[in-house]
């Protein structure tokens, strides 16, 4: 029996500084024969393991090595295009197959070595990494690379470069598989690991973020859903001792979800609100359900999500203050008040023309609509990336878009103080804020 882990906003006041901010046999028998994702669940007796998560882990090492094969295939499938009609469906199914696989195994790698989940499946994108100094960019790589030398045409020139990204998959697969070999898995990580693959597929996986091309995400919810159930289908006869009712009713939902997502598998004829509301989020809270009944709480760790709630999308989900500075006071009706009349502030710029909603408008998103914003006046240059959106920016754990800084605190001095932006100062500003006999009450009021 697998022993219970101990488990364990940011919107800071902006402060100048801008701080505002098991069962019976036969009962299992039945199950299984009823229940699409009843056979993992036959496959567990062959499993062996000193615990529960152990018997998952092993089920993964298992699809990792199915992964390795796909991607075989994939390799071999890619270099023989030729620009033929049928080598470019073989390769596309070859492509269909290893996803497939990958979304079998991609609720606990996605947890356990996220690094290497993003060279698999990151997006097509340069993505930058903050801890690498001075050369964050990282050129993209993994599934969607390829995935867009598939679709929408198969391109015969691209065969070197797909074979090579693959070749740099099966050494991400290998890696990964050497990890989870040398370390042991607790309960706490499995169960905290299908909640978040859960809101993975609630939203990325809903939205076709990972699919951006081929548009196979609705299949790929299935398969996600499937692997998912499959890894901790070790749990199945423990739960059911535990609470037999929190069980069957995650398995109903799990049921009902892919019976509801395989009605289409074309994004634009879905409902894709009624598959999140009425199945992937009452999924997820019966997962949360299940997990709670057995005492099952993740390792505690600094995260936004809060672990006592089940989905992100349920009310108080979020910690706001998760990524705040450990010295940033939490925040009050007077803090907030006094943040927004400071982003309204034009004393904060050199000249007095700009102010924080001066690019961060409250009616745009808090961004600005345009592709660049003008240089502060008097200044030659204009900022070479446009203006983000502070909306959900408390949640994020690096700001700006090399992430070179943690802290909203530092986020404010970088912009006042550059030259194209404010050019301001912060201890000018201090000084002029302190002239005013009002903004020093609402400050003494605040904090």
């Amino acid at each position: 029996m697998p022993q219970p882990i101990g488990g364990s906003g940011r919107r800071a006041a902006a402060v100048l500084t801008l701080v505002v901010s098991a069962a019976a046999c036969a009962s299992e028998r039945e199950a299984t024969a009823r229940s699409p994702f009843g056979a993992t669940a036959r496959a567990v007796a062959a499993v062996d393991g000193d615990s529960l998560a152990e018997r998952s882990r092993a089920l993964v090492l298992d699809d990792l090595a199915t992964l390795a094969n796909r991607l075989d295939t994939l390799r071999a499938a890619g270099a023989a295009l030729d620009g033929s009609t049928a080598t470019a469906r073989r390769a596309r199914t070859a492509f269909a197959d290893a996803r497939t696989a990958w979304k079998t195994v991609e609720w606990l790698i996605e947890a356990y070595t996220p690094t290497s989940a993003k060279q698999l499946n990151g997006p097509p994108l340069p993505e930058v990494e903050y801890t690498e100094g001075h050369q964050p960019v990282r050129p993209p790589e993994g599934f969607q690379v390829v995935e867009a030398m598939l679709w929408p045409d198969v391109l015969p020139e691209a065969r070197s470069e797909l074979v090579g990204e693959v070749a740099t998959m099966q050494q991400t697969i290998t890696r990964v598989r050497q990890i989870l070999t040398a370390n042991h898995l607790l309960d706490g990580i499995v169960w905290d690991a299908g909640r978040t693959e859960l809101a993975r597929i609630a939203t990325l996986g809903l939205g076709g973020f990972d699919s951006p091309v081929a548009q196979r995400h609705l299949v790929e919810a299935r398969d996600a859903l499937r692997g998912l159930w499959r890894g901790v289908s070790p749990y199945a006869g423990y739960a059911r001792g535990a609470d037999a009712n929190a069980w069957t009713r995650l398995e109903e939902r799990l049921v009902s979800t892919d019976r509801a997502l395989a009605q289409t598998t074309d994004p634009t004829r879905a409902d894709h609100l009624a598959l999140l509301t009425g199945h992937l989020l009452p999924l997820a809270r019966a997962w949360h359900d299940v997990a709670r009944t057995l005492g099952i709480v993740a390792p505690p760790e600094l995260r936004p999500w809060r672990l006592a709630i089940a989905t992100p999308f349920d009310s108080g989900a979020f910690d706001l203050g998760a990524y705040a500075s450990p010295t940033a006071l939490p925040a009050s009706s007077e803090r907030v008040a006094l943040g927004e009349a400071l982003a309204h502030a034009t004393v904060l710029s050199a000249d007095g023309t700009r102010s924080c909603v001066t690019c961060h408008v409250p009616t745009r998103a808090f961004a600005d609509g345009q592709r660049v914003r003008a240089a502060v006046t008097g200044q030659p240059n204009a900022r070479p990336r446009n203006t983000p959106t502070l909306l959900n920016a408390a949640l994020q754990p690096g700001l700006f878009w090399d992430q070179r800084v943690a802290y909203l605190e530092d986020q404010v001095t970088d912009v006042v103080g550059n030259p194209a932006e404010m050019h301001g100062s912060l201890d000018a500003a201090v000084q002029r804020l302190d002239a005013s006999p009002r903004v020093r009450e609402r400050f003494r009021s605040a904090f």
